[in-house]
């Protein structure tokens, strides 16, 4: 471990690409894109920055991270598909379609929660992992705010968030809807102790973006709804902007989330204002 540097790195990256590598088990792993050798990086990353923090013997584990200042492998041309209000309406009235064709109550209830879960990801630019764990008691009615709970955060950072008017009414008429008092806002249809697995959220969305006849987005489902939120707020406070969507670091969110739009880009041309000289005033 000590003596590992960019070379090793690059190394490791080209086998994972190349595939062909033999696993414990027997079998030998495929070709993979780039993402696949970064997400190994970060990992190991991670691991002699731990090693650098560990004592053996009074003596730290690793006295340095021998891949500090190495750059790690990126993607090029990341893929970062935003959706749009468009895609939003037509796959929310698709959600609709279904839940009024149910032919069954556990039918009728999958689509009512799924519409939510739409909803909350549109309105709140959360992540699918928050969303789908959140509690009815997350949701104070009283004070108009969501908790999102450290568990569920990806950053494992708990956030309180205030909720404008119209979200928290169509909380409630959902509530209504279910009948809830308590308990998860996407409890599992065949355990209601437990949430909806998020495999199933993306099944269902891409059963209701077919029913609204719309093309899927290359790299991503629920995700692109998280784009879409931050880039509709660039004109707003960047902190706040974190804060609210439950970013720690406004980096990611200005380089990974915020992206650029036609409507933003026309504004940037449009604008008016001149540099100008600056005209002494007489005395």
């Amino acid at each position: 471990m000590r003596h590992l540097g960019a070379n090793d790195q690059a190394a490791l990256v080209q086998r994972r690409l190349a595939g062909g590598i033999k696993r414990p088990d027997g079998k030998v792993s495929k070709p993979s894109k780039i993402r696949s050798p970064e997400a190994d990086i970060i990992v190991l990353r991670a691991m002699l920055k731990w090693a650098t923090t560990v004592r053996v013997g009074g003596e730290r584990w690793l006295a340095y991270n021998p891949l500090d200042g190495v750059k790690r492998p990126r993607e090029r041309n990341p893929k970062r598909p935003t959706a749009t209000w468009e895609r939003f309406v037509k796959t929310r009235t698709a959600m609709e379609d279904l839940a009024a064709a149910a032919e069954s109550e556990i039918e009728r209830l999958r689509w009512t929660r799924m519409e939510l879960a739409l909803v909350l990801a549109e309105a709140t630019g959360r992540r699918l992992g928050s969303i789908r764990q959140l509690r009815w008691d997350d949701v104070d009615f009283e004070r108009g705010t969501i908790r999102w709970r450290a568990e569920a955060d990806k950053k494992r950072k708990e956030w309180v968030v205030p909720v404008p008017g119209p979200l928290l009414e169509e909380l409630r008429q959902v509530r209504r809807k279910l009948g809830a008092v308590g308990g998860w806002l996407f409890a599992a249809e065949k355990n209601p102790e437990v949430p909806m697995d998020r495999h199933l959220f993306d099944k269902w969305l891409t059963v209701a973006e077919r029913k609204a006849k719309i093309e899927k987005l290359e790299g991503g489902l629920w995700h692109p709804y998280r784009r879409k939120w931050a880039t509709e707020r660039k004109h707003l406070p960047l902190k706040d902007v974190a804060a609210v969507g439950g970013w720690t670091d406004t980096e990611t969110l200005l380089n990974c989330y915020q992206q650029v739009d036609p409507n933003t880009m026309l504004a940037v041309m449009s604008e008016q204002t001149k540099v100008r000289e600056l005209v002494a005033q007489a005395r």
